[in-house]
C-alpha cells in the first residue's frame, strides 16, 4: 500500500468512553490504510475534532477549542467535527469549508479520503500503544448506540438518536475472538447498555446469561446501566457477578430525592436501586459507581446533601454540575439555582475529591491545550 502524504491530527476534545472507542477506530482506519498521523496541529493539513456535549460547559469548550484552532490556521487546514457536537450542529454556521460527521455516520470518512480498506471493515477491540496510554489487557465489545430514554436534562439523545443494537451473535463472536487472542478482560460499551436489545426484542439480562454461558474465564465490566434496567435485569445482574463473571459497573443515579427524579423524568424507584447495590454489595466483590447530578433546578441544599449521603454505599461518585441544555425540557423549569447555589456545591465537590480521589471525581476533567502533543501521534 502507498505510503499517504495528507498528514492527520485527531484531537479527543473529551475521552469518555464512547468518544475514545471511535476515535481508536477513525486513528486504526488512518493508520491501516498509511497516512501519517502527526502529534500537533501545526504539521497536519487535516484536523479532525472529537466533540461531546454531555454538558453545556463541554458544549462551549469544544466550540471553542474549534474556533480558537480555525483562527489560528484558517483555510491552510481541513477542518473534520466529528461526534455528538457535529450532530447538533452548533460549532459554526457552516462556512469556511467544516465538515461535520455525526457519530453514527463513519462511513463518510470513506469519501473523503483515499483508502483500501473501509472504515466500517475496522474494528479494533484493544487500544494500541500509539494510541492511548491505557491498559493492553481490556478488550472493549460495542453493544449499541443510542438510547431509548428522555430525561429531561439530556441533549445526547438528540445527538445520537434511536437505539441500534448489535446482534447477539456477532457480540458472542467478538467476545470469543478476544478470548481466543488471549484477553481475559472485557468491557461492554454503549451510551446505555441497560437499553441493549429493545430494538431487537431482546434485552441486556439475556445477553449475560449468553456471555455467562460462552463458559471462558473473564472478567466483565459494563458502563452504563440506567438504573430502571439495572433493577429490570437485577436477577442475572446478580448470577453473572455471584459467578465471579460482572465484576465492575456504573449506575448512574442522578440524586436521590424522588421529586427532582420526577422532573428529570427518570422512571424508577430510588430505594429499590439503592437497596439492590446494598444487597450486590454485601455479597459479593463488585465495583460499583454511579453519577449524579447537582444543582438540577428546584434542588435544595437538604437534597444535595442526601444525596451525597446515600452514595456513600457506591465505590466511586461522579459528581456533575448541572447545566441547562439548549432544547432540552429542563432549560426551561423554573427555579433554576443561582450562581452562587451552584458554587456552594462545585466547592464541596471539589473538597470531596481533593480529600478522597479515588472515592470522588467531580465534573469533567478538561484538556484545553489546542495543539499539544497528542497521543494518537506516531
Amino acid at each position: 500500500m502507498p505510503e499517504m502524504t495528507e498528514k492527520i491530527f485527531l484531537y479527543n476534545a473529551l475521552p469518555c468512553e464512547n468518544n475514545t472507542f471511535f476515535l481508536h477506530q477513525i486513528f486504526k482506519f488512518f493508520e491501516k490504510n498509511n497516512y501519517p498521523i502527526v502529534s500537533t496541529a501545526e504539521t497536519s493539513d487535516t484536523i479532525i475534532i472529537s466533540t461531546c456535549i454531555v454538558t453545556q460547559e463541554v458544549e462551549d469548550k469544544c466550540k471553542s477549542l474549534i474556533a480558537a484552532l480555525q483562527k489560528k490556521f484558517g483555510t491552510n487546514k481541513r477542518f473534520i467535527i466529528y461526534g455528538c457536537l457535529a450532530t447538533l450542529k452548533r460549532a459554526t454556521d457552516g462556512k469556511n469549508g467544516m465538515i461535520f460527521i455525526p457519530p453514527h455516520d463513519l462511513d463518510v470518512f470513506n469519501g473523503l479520503f483515499q483508502h483500501t480498506i473501509p472504515i466500517e471493515q475496522i474494528n479494533e477491540n484493544v487500544y494500541s500503544r500509539a494510541f492511548s496510554n491505557e491498559p493492553r489487557d481490556i478488550y472493549r465489545v460495542l453493544i449499541a448506540q443510542g438510547c431509548v430514554h428522555n430525561c429531561s436534562y439530556c441533549a445526547i439523545k438528540s445527538a445520537k438518536g434511536r437505539l441500534k443494537s448489535k446482534k447477539p451473535a456477532r457480540i458472542m463472536s467478538e467476545i470469543k475472538k478476544g478470548a481466543k487472542l488471549g484477553y481475559r478482560h472485557f468491557k461492554l460499551v454503549a451510551d446505555d447498555c441497560g437499553c441493549y436489545g429493545m430494538d431487537l426484542g431482546t434485552g441486556l439480562g439475556v445477553l449475560l446469561d449468553r456471555i455467562c454461558g460462552l463458559g471462558i474465564a473473564m472478567r466483565l465490566d459494563i458502563h452504563y446501566i440506567e438504573p430502571g434496567s439495572f433493577l429490570r435485569y437485577f436477577r442475572q445482574i446478580e448470577r453473572a457477578v455471584a459467578k465471579g463473571l460482572l465484576k465492575d459497573m456504573n449506575v448512574p443515579i442522578q440524586t436521590t430525592s424522588r421529586r427532582i427524579l420526577k422532573l428529570m423524568n427518570r422512571r424508577y424507584e430510588i430505594e429499590k436501586v439503592m437497596e439492590a447495590v446494598s444487597c450486590l454489595k454485601k455479597n459479593h466483590p463488585v465495583f460499583i459507581s454511579t453519577d449524579i447530578i447537582a444543582g438540577f433546578p428546584s434542588e435544595t441544599r437538604d437534597d444535595f446533601h442526601d444525596t451525597l449521603s446515600k452514595t456513600q454505599i457506591f465505590d466511586k461518585t461522579g459528581i456533575f454540575l448541572f447545566s441547562p441544555r439548549t432544547h432540552t425540557p429542563a432549560s426551561k423549569f423554573n427555579r433554576q439555582l443561582s450562581r452562587s447555589e451552584m458554587d456552594y456545591r462545585a466547592k464541596i465537590a471539589s473538597e470531596l475529591e481533593e480529600k478522597d480521589p479515588k472515592r470522588y471525581q467531580f465534573s469533567v476533567k478538561y484538556d484545553e491545550n489546542l495543539a499539544g502533543k497528542n497521543p494518537t501521534a506516531r
